[in-house]
């Protein structure tokens, strides 16, 4: 027996294996179709992302990156198929001197399809950038027209519209709080209730009446503030109007009475602003809408609801039987069944403000 000689069959292939050139040109050509591939995909997916997102969600940030990617994979890919293309011009088939590799009828085919899906690769990655280029300058002048829309719906020539939609507040630790005589309430039921508005409307017409939209700062929150009647019922500080009485003086009248000292005679210290929104009431019975709908052309009841702003400090004095209190804005919106429709819809009124809280 003889050391150092194969003693395991010998296997006949009937033929040899390929060439080496042959082997890495596919492994070459298997590259440039993946980064090929890859170029293609994360275009169209980048695409695919911006054109379905809100213009009012992208900002120019987000797009430039966007473009700078795909351009970065255009570039990736066209060089990995300029190195492959120099690379296999330089390999020569060993059966013929003159034929590249990528001309002989096996690689033929898939060479082609690659230089196909190269260029439509490179061409989309350049739409993607075009696009997305035009979809920011189209954001932009979005933005620009809400601005200028923004600045002329802000009222009001020479430039003081953006003023007004700012809405300073000031601490509930900034007023002082003391009580007086209890107000005289009436106890009824809700048929007396209707009875009597049945009675006012056939002396006096429509009933109006006022409510003022109060806001203050505690805990770094606005808060409204409220009256409550008997520990269960919420009003808006106001009341009704007396007949051929104005809002404005109708409002400042009620607050006098609810919220200040008896005989202070400060109604001229109240600061009544806009009208916020009206509510009106269709019938005797139904619920108040904020809308008056057109098929009611002899509605009952509108409450007319304004912006009262208060000054840095005051002294609000309210009757024993009535208490004032503040409620955030986050707890009112939308609870229809504790505060009613009315002061629920009052976050929604205020939505328009941006709050200024100004520290004592």
């Amino acid at each position: 027996m003889e050391f150092g000689a194969s003693t395991g069959p010998k296997i006949e292939t009937g033929r040899e294996g390929p060439p080496i050139q042959h082997l890495q040109f596919a492994r070459q050509l298997l590259e440039s179709t993946a980064a090929t591939s890859l170029s293609f995909s994360v275009s169209r997916r980048i695409l695919k992302l911006f054109f379905s997102t809100p213009s009012s969600s992208l900002n120019s940030s987000s797009i430039n990156d966007s473009v700078s990617l795909s351009l970065c994979l255009s570039a990736v890919c066209t060089s990995k198929l300029a190195t492959f293309s120099f690379e296999t011009c330089l390999e020569k088939s060993h059966d013929s001197t003159l034929l590249p590799l990528y001309w002989q009828p096996t690689f033929a085919p898939l060479f082609l399809s690659l230089l196909f899906g190269f260029a439509y690769s490179v061409g989309f990655s350049l739409c993607v950038s075009l696009g997305l280029l035009s979809r920011l300058l189209h954001c932009r002048e979005m933005q620009g027209d809400v601005t200028v829309h923004d600045r002329t719906a802000g009222g009001g020539g020479g430039g003081g519209g953006d003023q007004s939609r700012v809405l300073d507040i000031y601490p509930l630790s900034s007023y002082y709080f003391g009580s007086k005589d209890a107000l005289a309430f009436k106890e009824e039921t809700l048929a007396d209730r209707v009875n009597r508005m049945k009675s006012h409307y056939a002396a006096h017409g429509l009933r109006t009446c006022v409510g003022a939209v109060i806001v203050v700062e505690l805990f770094r929150h606005p808060h409204l503030l409220l009256l409550q009647v008997r520990n269960s019922t919420f009003k808006l500080p106001g009341g009704r109007l007396r007949p051929g009485e104005s809002d404005v003086e109708g409002l400042k009248r009620k607050l006098t009475s609810k919220l200040s000292a008896d005989g202070a005679g400060d109604e001229t210290q109240w600061e009544v602003g806009e009208c916020l929104g009206m509510w009106w009431r269709p019938d005797f019975e139904t619920l108040p809408y904020p809308y008056l709908p057109p098929n009611v052309k002899k509605p009952k009841e509108c409450t007319k609801l304004f912006l009262v702003k208060l000054p840095v400090s005051r002294k609000f004095i309210v009757p024993k039987n009535l208490k004032l209190l503040a409620v955030p804005l986050c707890q009112i919106h939308e609870n229809l069944k504790t505060y009613g429709p009315v002061i629920a819809g009052v976050p929604q009124l205020l939505s328009k403000f941006s709050f200024n809280i100004i520290d004592s």
